[in-house]
């Protein structure tokens, strides 16, 4: 039988043995063979992995991170505050960030397992959940390499010369078009990437990124209260600025971070104690908070949101046996003659090979 629970259909078989009941539940019974054929392709656990992440994952990560962005818009937005609107903006920004960095590890990690499965045919879920090195993945993302790597993760064209290997019969023209169509996609998800890998590439060795301030929050390092201390916090700032406000600024609005010493900040005697007693340096870090900063946050949340969408879509896509070239095409890139060209050749299906 069937049952419809919030507008989701489960399939339903049941027996009574021994005076309990054995109960077989399939949900979405309409896509068990296009599920069972796909999972041909990736496998069973790869599979469940991006069909979760496609149908509900992804939404509602994104949807989560806005329920806290709201919320902290709403408490920065109110004039007079108290105590406990500062703190709560300070935990609501600690939220963010500790949020942002498993989005970052996340996409870092799938994106990974992609291009393993495409170049050596590894399964996705496999190497997906043993992936733990987001920094080195968005260093040679950013990288001379990145462009060709970019185009392995979501199955583009890697030179021109193979477009006669997936289409039949097409003009130079074509060929050019179609080719600048994909270099102009290319562009896109570089510059997208690139954008989202300042937050986690460090400009210099002892810069801190949003990345470096989720790896010392998720320890519990933060935030650190210094208006609740007796102990001198000195403040340089101009002659002008009163001291009230100076206080507000510097102690409560802005987010305190305990956290052991990046490698280019340490001394050699502090690098010696790291390396021989696994011993940390404690440092402070003074994080402004700041609409802008929650802004450009935000604006990772987005972009990462954007292309994981793609790339999910394109690997489902690939799994149930479509040979589609999918496109990123932005107002700009390319004429509407261009657009019209490129999508007459990758939406017709007998003109692949």
């Amino acid at each position: 039988m069937e049952i419809l629970i919030n507008n989701f259909n489960f399939q339903v078989e049941s027996n009574i043995e021994n005076e309990r009941k054995n109960v077989t539940v399939i949900p979405f019974p309409d896509s068990i063979e296009r599920f069972e054929n796909a999972s041909r392709v990736l496998g069973f656990e790869s599979l469940n992995l991006l069909w979760s992440k496609h149908y509900f994952g992804i939404n509602h990560r994104n949807h989560m991170f806005r329920v806290l962005y709201d919320t902290f818009e709403d408490h920065f937005s109110i004039e007079e505050k108290t105590i406990d609107h500062y703190l709560t903006l300070q935990v609501l920004y600690c939220d963010m960030i500790i949020r942002l960095g498993t989005i970052l590890e996340d996409f870092a990690g799938i994106c990974f397992a992609c291009k393993e499965h495409t170049i050596n045919e590894k399964d996705i879920a496999e190497v997906f959940l043993a992936y733990s090195d987001p920094m080195g993945f968005y260093n040679s993302i950013t990288s001379r390499r990145g462009r060709r790597q970019i185009k392995q993760i979501f199955r583009l064209p890697e030179s021109k010369g193979n477009l006669n290997r997936i289409f039949n019969n097409l003009t130079n023209n074509e060929i050019e078009v179609l080719w600048k169509g994909i270099e102009a996609s290319t562009q896109l998800i570089v510059n997208t990437m690139e954008s989202i890998s300042t937050s986690i590439v460090r400009r210099e060795d002892d810069s801190m990124t949003y990345y470096d301030m989720y790896n010392k929050l998720k320890h519990g390092f933060a935030p650190v209260y210094p208006f609740a201390m007796p102990v001198p916090f000195p403040i340089n700032a101009p002659v002008e600025i009163p001291e009230r406000e100076l206080i507000l600024k510097y102690m409560m609005e802005n987010i305190t971070v305990m956290h052991d010493k990046l490698p280019g900040q340490r001394s050699a005697d502090e690098q010696q104690k790291y390396d021989t007693l696994r011993l940390a340096t404690p440092a402070f870090t003074y994080e402004e908070v700041h609409m802008e900063t929650v802004g450009n946050i935000l604006r990772v949340v987005n972009d990462i949101d954007y292309l994981y969408k793609y790339l999910v879509k394109r690997y489902i896509s690939y799994a149930e046996g479509s040979k589609k070239i999918s496109l990123l095409m932005i107002n700009g890139l390319l004429s509407e003659d261009e657009q019209e060209i490129i999508l007459n050749i990758i939406e017709d299906d007998q003109r692949y090979l």
